[in-house]
């Protein structure tokens, strides 16, 4: 959302620029005006009204869904991002409640991880890898062991 209202992370708008591109026969200049003039969110929200959703909510997504606890995973050392374990990251998103184990399982949209680094990024000691969004202190005691298990750095 941020990304098409002309926010958002500057990775984030390169890669959407760059799979616009290869779709589009606008020039880069242009798409790249869609997204910093509103252009590129009046079109989601036109596609969302038509296939007759609730644009009026998209606005207070993170209010709605914002988890009680945030909490930082810290990096124990200084160095390069080397792993970031996808599995073992997705077993304790599940922990969570951002997944389902059974189908019928109840997905809670507010817990998960954000502002997650990159493999081949440099971190200093004690420098966030990424946040832990939990609904309670014992689901992040829960996931905190896996999670520390999840990233290598060197």
């Amino acid at each position: 959302m941020d990304v098409l209202q002309g926010r958002g992370p500057s990775d984030v708008v390169k890669l959407v620029l760059d799979l616009a591109e290869q779709i589009s026969t606008a020039s880069r200049a242009e798409l790249a005006g869609w997204l910093a003039d509103g252009t590129a969110w009046r079109k989601f929200i036109s596609l969302v009204y038509a296939q007759d959703g609730d644009a009026s909510s998209l606005e207070k997504i993170a209010d709605v869904h914002c988890a009680p606890i945030i909490h930082p995973l810290l990096a124990q050392s200084a160095g390069t991002v080397k792993k970031m374990d996808a599995e073992t990251i997705g077993r304790a998103a599940l922990l969570l409640g951002a997944g389902r184990e059974k189908a019928d399982d109840p997905i809670d949209f507010a817990v998960g991880f954000s502002a997650i680094k990159k493999i081949g990024e440099h971190v200093e000691a004690g420098e966030p890898l990424f946040s832990i969004h939990a609904r309670s202190e014992q689901t992040l005691a829960a996931v905190l062991p896996l999670l520390e298990t999840a990233t290598e750095i060197r």
